[in-house]
């Protein structure tokens, strides 16, 4: 592996500007795919479920479907990429609802509710599958 992580290093620095943002942008594309998949699957980065809604909460939202169905969505998930980074996140509304879940911290349920500390459920994350995901298209890219 060190030996491929050299050659792809050395491919990648010989790319023009453009060549790595489409390479970076690829990428981000292929990550937040990947994401909003696991989203849906309801699982964390590393394969564990959830933590289930609190059971009153659940009743009321069992015809609601799952979790962050909505959350999910391309027009709630950025995808940015330049010529040397990536970023996949949230925006707007959303992203304050994701990062609530993501850390664990309080917030109302609805407007004029008391607030609830809500469990942890890690939204993004790398897992091996994210890692596979980038080599494969890094390969893909500078080999052919």
């Amino acid at each position: 592996m060190a030996t491929d992580t050299a050659v792809l290093e050395a491919l990648y620095n010989a790319l023009e500007a453009p060549g790595r943002r489409r390479l970076m942008r690829g990428i981000v594309q292929a990550v937040r795919r990947e994401q909003s998949q696991r989203i849906a699957r309801q699982v964390d980065p590393e394969g564990q479920r959830f933590a289930p809604r609190a059971a009153a909460q659940a009743r009321k939202d069992q015809a609601k479907g799952p979790m962050f169905r909505r959350l999910r969505l391309i027009k709630h998930m950025v995808a940015q990429a330049d010529e040397s980074e990536g970023l996949v996140g949230f925006k707007s509304r959303a992203e304050r609802i994701a990062r609530v879940h993501q850390h664990g911290e309080m917030d109302a349920p609805r407007p004029g509710w008391r607030p609830v500390r809500y469990p942890v459920r890690q939204l993004l994350g790398v897992s091996d599958k994210t890692e596979r995901i980038v080599w494969d298209a890094l390969e893909q890219h500078l080999l052919k």
